[in-house]
């Protein structure tokens, strides 16, 4: 088992994509810290996302701009993680993690060293987890020196209680990585997976939620009022604030937890009845 770590561990440092991902995952972070310099300088009591140009390129935040405290470390980070920007990343390197296994012929030659292929999924999995966490600390940094860059009354006083909405995020973006990585073994496409996540990161499909929520809400069949954001990982991705993590963290890990653990689950079987190619 050590073996296939630390092979997926030299796949991961020695590809390219790996290191563009960082970096970019740097670049856009000061950037949208830069932005803000702009943004908080105009009305934005009214806004609930925001649009560059006529791409279609969404950053949504939980309700508007008003609602984070950019001159504070928790503020910042509050707002870079609940945008769909930093979700992005960890879905590009999870699709290329994946399906680098196909396109190199790996699983074919790991297979009659290991047996069982469910043991390539768990390497994969720490190696996901592992480059989501080097993604958060990243970003962690970033903010903070923008932050001391771009505002001039930026304070690090409520650093430590960022950190418990820090690991849960941790924890959140880490499901949603093993899910897409789990997706894209069974489906052996990078192009397909890559348009199917991207997609859902973007927001594309949560034109569809208000529909959901109002037909569950109609049939009455939960205790107050539904909203399926709540049981995915990208929404809570999305919604989680500081206060959430004191509140609601044991009801929050769970999604990313039983999701990722029944995608694992049907994963390791559907693969270990593939042919190997």
């Amino acid at each position: 088992m050590l073996n296939i770590i630390r092979a997926d561990f030299f796949r991961m440092t020695k590809s390219k994509s790996t290191w563009i991902i960082l970096i970019t995952a740097l670049a856009i972070t000061i950037g949208l810290v830069a932005m803000l310099v702009y943004l908080t300088g105009v009305d934005t009591s009214q806004m609930s996302e925001v649009q560059q140009g006529d791409t279609g390129f969404n950053v949504t935040v939980n309700e508007s701009l008003s609602d984070f405290n950019f001159t504070t470390i928790e503020g910042l980070l509050e707002f870079l993680f609940s945008s769909n920007i930093m979700v992005l990343f960890i879905i590009i390197f999870s699709v290329f993690l994946a399906g680098g296994h196909n396109k190199t012929g790996y699983i074919k030659n790991m297979t009659g060293i290991v047996g069982k292929k469910y043991k390539l999924l768990l390497s994969e999995s720490l190696i996901i987890c592992f480059f989501t966490a080097v993604i958060v600390i990243l970003i962690t940094v970033a903010a903070s020196m923008s932050g001391i860059l771009f505002f001039e009354d930026f304070s690090f006083n409520d650093f430590s209680s960022a950190l418990p909405y820090l690991g849960i995020q941790f924890i959140l973006m880490s499901g949603l990585g093993l899910v897409v990585a789990f997706f894209t073994e069974v489906v052996r496409s990078n192009l397909a997976s890559l348009v199917v996540w991207i997609m859902y990161g973007l927001g594309l499909a949560t034109m569809f939620f208000p529909l959901i929520d109002k037909w569950v809400n109609k049939l009455d069949i939960v205790k107050g009022t539904f909203s399926i954001r709540e049981y995915l990982i990208l929404g809570n991705i999305e919604m989680l604030t500081s206060a959430d993590v004191t509140e609601n963290w044991l009801s929050i890990l769970m999604v990313p937890l039983i999701i990722s653990t029944i995608g694992f689950m049907l994963s390791a079987v559907i693969i270990e009845k593939q042919d190997v190619k």
